[in-house]
């Protein structure tokens, strides 16, 4: 096995989700072949996993594990929709936006050799906000706004926990639009619909600031500080809120 597969399979083993990224993004700078990084780097250490667990020689404490990386469900190996999730991301961030489409489509595709767990209970609706992101990317905005507009139809109207909240990328679209009015109110809208994640809170607060909407800023940044009265972005919102008065 190549030495960065080796680095990948090793750390995917192991749990290392900061260095399986590393590694990943380090085999997508010398022009791996990411089907290649998917089932010999990543899926075939699960599949290991799997092996230990079924054997008995693999135990896992879920508080200690990075459940990324390793939440064994059943005795048998399979792919996380959350690892896809890690490979899309870099790739996306480098701009290979044809191998990470590619990636989507053949996992879509019922001939496809991946083995993914679980697609059935709207994990699918994940890899479409992927698809609307790329297409963001790349200026095609009406393909997206398509694909997000379904999406957030389908999570208005869904009682399923852990479907994929859209709002966050109407907001990074239509900021590229230009339409800000609606970029701030699905900014806003991301954030009353996840109010105890303070990353949330604190990009809608930047995003009012940034719009001169003072007393929007103010009011999701004093959310933050509620709970953490010395976060650093919350309180330097605060204090630029104060010096533009």
């Amino acid at each position: 096995m190549d030495a960065i597969l080796a680095e990948i399979y090793e750390s995917v083993l192991n749990g290392q989700m900061d260095k399986t990224i590393s590694s990943v993004k380090t085999a997508i700078d010398i022009g791996m072949d990411p089907e290649t990084i998917l089932k010999t780097g990543m899926i075939s250490a699960i599949s290991e996993v799997g092996r230990l667990f079924e054997d008995g020689e693999y135990f896992f404490n879920l508080s200690l594990t990075t459940p990324k990386i390793l939440m064994i469900e059943e005795p048998y190996s399979f792919f996380r929709i959350e690892k896809i999730d890690i490979i899309l991301n870099v790739l996306i961030n480098y701009e290979q936006y044809d191998k990470a489409k590619k990636i989507i489509y053949d996992i879509f595709d019922k001939n496809n050799s991946y083995n993914i767990y679980p697609l059935e209970k709207g994990y699918p609706l994940t890899l479409y906000q992927h698809l609307a992101n790329i297409y963001v990317k790349q200026k095609d905005y009406q393909k997206s706004k398509e694909i997000l507009h379904k999406l957030e139809k389908l999570y208005e109207t869904s009682d399923e926990q852990g479907m994929v909240c859209p709002y966050q990328s109407l907001g990074i679209l239509y900021y590229h639009t230009g339409e800000l009015d609606k970029s701030i109110d699905y900014y806003k809208k991301f954030a009353d619909a996840i109010p105890n994640r303070p990353s949330a809170q604190i990009e809608v607060a930047q995003k009012c600031l940034e719009y001169k909407d003072f007393e929007c800023a103010e009011r999701y940044a004093k959310k933050v500080l509620e709970n953490d009265k010395n976060n650093y972005d919350a309180v330097l919102i605060i204090n630029r809120i104060k010096y533009s008065n």
